[in-house]
């Protein structure tokens, strides 16, 4: 289902004609010189009888991505297939290894929104000099950064990782290729 755009809406004063309302998305400013309405935000026109249906439908959608999270189709759970087809159980499981391309792709992501060589160095012995954190504390906290600064840089997180999921599905026998010519226990890629 379609909705309307989200429109501002305010009450003209009480000796307005018809005591119509002003629409505008553009309503978070004074419409004129002495324009001191309060705006408010309007599904649409007819916002008693759609905006119930509005929200019952986001919470639907809502409530269906959190079936979908039930369901083990998390984006984490849909990562796995992809891993064990590329690299097998052994590398898939392989602790030292997933920390190398991790590291590498956070790098590459920061290095593609500005950051450089020195500051990321910098960064390397500020927290190699710290006591080590709990890993899922960590991983929370590698989240809520990724979501700031795609956010920020005004990407799409969700997005970006299904379309690098089904991107890499089509580059399974590259991908094995590439893991083969490698260096046996290297942080290096190739």
């Amino acid at each position: 289902m379609q909705w309307p755009k989200e429109l501002w809406a305010a009450e003209n004063p009480d000796n307005a004609p018809r005591g119509e309302h002003v629409f505008s998305e553009f309503a978070t400013v004074p419409q004129w010189e002495g324009d001191e309405r309060e705006y408010h935000r309007y599904v649409d026109a007819d916002v008693h009888e759609s905006a119930e249906r509005y929200f019952k439908h986001q919470v639907r959608g809502i409530r269906d991505a959190l079936n979908e999270i039930a369901d083990g189709s998390s984006f984490q759970s849909r990562v796995d297939p992809w891993m064990q087809a590329c690299f097998g159980p052994e590398i898939s499981a392989d602790i030292v290894e997933r920390n190398h391309r991790f590291l590498e792709e956070a790098l590459e992501l920061v290095q593609a929104k500005g950051c450089t060589a020195s500051e990321a160095h910098q960064l390397v012995d500020y927290v190699f000099g710290r006591e080590i954190g709990d890993p899922h504390q960590e991983v929370g906290g590698v989240m809520v950064t990724l979501a700031a600064l795609c956010t920020s840089a005004d990407l799409n997180m969700d997005r970006a990782a299904e379309d690098e999921l089904q991107r890499v599905w089509t580059k399974v026998d590259a991908i094995r290729a590439k893991q083969a010519a490698k260096p046996k226990h290297s942080p290096l890629p190739e």
